[in-house]
């Protein structure tokens, strides 16, 4: 399991496509935080696409080939980096 981010820290919101092989395989059950019960997305498809990662969320592929076979990947961990905030206030001067 990989990601399209080298390092898999992102700025909150950001877009994140992780990526699954072998390719062709007959399920990939994409698990976040290690909730093997209800998969994110299960499916034909070996990508999955979010922009709701939570800092520190753990994601996990588990590939079930045609004969039956399971697999699990590794883990990736995400850091998220909350967005900045700006509080304006209004008559405030700053510099003479």
């Amino acid at each position: 399991l990989v990601s399209n981010d080298a390092d898999n820290s992102v700025c909150q919101g950001a877009t994140v496509v992780f990526t699954a092989t072998p390719i062709g395989s007959a399920n990939y059950d994409f698990i976040l935080n290690g909730d093997f019960g209800t998969p994110v997305q299960s499916g034909l498809s070996n990508t999955y696409t979010t922009n709701t990662l939570a800092n520190n969320d753990q994601l996990q592929v588990v590939v079930t080939g045609g004969g039956g076979c399971t697999d699990i990947s590794n883990t990736i961990i995400n850091t998220v980096i909350p967005t900045a905030t700006v509080d304006l206030v209004a008559d405030q001067v700053l510099c003479n």
